[in-house]
């Protein structure tokens, strides 16, 4: 009888849904914060001609706090979101989203850790009417 000596690979194989082993790290991470401290996502509506805020924020939650027993923390947050708004909206029609969402992402993060010890996913989320 001859035996050959083969080495297997035993590593990990992830299975989603119906697809193997085609999940990125990207995917892994996200998935990974948002099963830690959940998400905290911020709708903000912009007017498009003139970049000024239409309505409120509306702010959601999954996984982090229960928004209708927090509202102080819903409150501070929204008046977070129109401080870094204001602060980096351009008048002549330039005003540059990806840089205000990451300001406002780091600005809600870093009082959200503050404020309960935890680091959900924050996500902004502009939209021009």
């Amino acid at each position: 009888m001859n035996i050959e000596k083969e080495k297997v690979d035993t590593s990990y194989v992830m299975v989603d849904g119906s697809g193997v082993g085609d999940i990125g790290e990207v995917v892994l991470h996200d998935r990974q914060l948002l099963s830690g401290d959940g998400m905290f996502v911020i709708a903000i509506n912009i007017n498009r001609k003139t970049q000024e805020l239409v309505g409120d924020i509306q702010i959601a939650s999954r996984g982090f706090i229960y928004v209708k027993d927090n509202f102080r923390l819903i409150n501070d947050s929204k008046r977070i979101v129109k401080e870094v708004f204001l602060k980096k909206i351009s008048k002549d029609h330039k005003t540059d989203l990806n840089k205000i969402s990451k300001d406002v992402r780091k600005s809600v993060g870093a009082y959200l850790f503050q404020k309960t010890q935890k680091k959900p996913m924050v996500l902004p989320m502009f939209m021009r009417i």
